[in-house]
């Protein structure tokens, strides 16, 4: 039995057709049936230990550290490029000579 069609079992959405896969393996055997109420005891709580709020508050701040780090480098960045022009163009500025004129 695949796995799968007891989970869909479990939650009502198996098709007409795997219905009647389910059906034939569950009347099969006694060992089938107590098989399937173990999955679905263990299931619904395993659902109930589920704390989606928890989880998703973990995940969200997960998500606002990245963006603070990434905001911090995008300043960083812009600093360096800052300093980088800064330094190029004074730099520039020094290197120029002028020729002095010579009269004869």
């Amino acid at each position: 039995m695949d796995f799968r069609l007891i989970i869909k079992k479990i939650n009502n959405t198996l098709t007409e057709e795997e219905g009647h896969i389910f059906d034939s393996w569950y009347k099969e055997s006694k060992d089938h049936r107590s098989y399937f109420h173990r999955v679905e005891n263990n299931y619904q709580k395993g659902i109930d230990l589920v704390d989606i709020k928890k989880g998703w508050s973990g995940v969200s701040s997960k998500i606002n550290k990245k963006e603070k780090r990434y905001s911090i480098y995008k300043y960083a960045a812009a600093i360096v490029l800052l300093i980088t022009a800064g330094t190029i163009w004074f730099g520039e500025k020094e290197n120029i000579q002028v020729n002095p004129l010579r009269m004869p």
